[in-house]
């Protein structure tokens, strides 16, 4: 269990991280993001967040499919 958190939090970490990156290195070339669309890409971020960590809790429940 202890290993499952741990993973877990690394996964959340390095999403973090990437998403941080790609947004510092896009504004070090030249193309700034308008403030709104780094909010959304951060909005993002957390809800995919919520869905690992609620799966996590939640084991058993199968969230459903976007296809159906």
């Amino acid at each position: 269990m202890l290993i499952t958190i741990l993973t877990l939090t690394l996964y959340l970490v390095l999403l973090a991280v990437v998403v941080y990156t790609v947004i510092w290195a896009l504004g070090k070339i030249g193309i700034e993001l308008p403030p709104r669309i780094v909010q959304l890409l951060w909005v993002a971020v957390v809800i995919i967040a919520l869905i690992y960590i609620i799966t996590y809790i939640v084991p058993g429940l199968h969230l459903p499919s976007p296809g159906g």
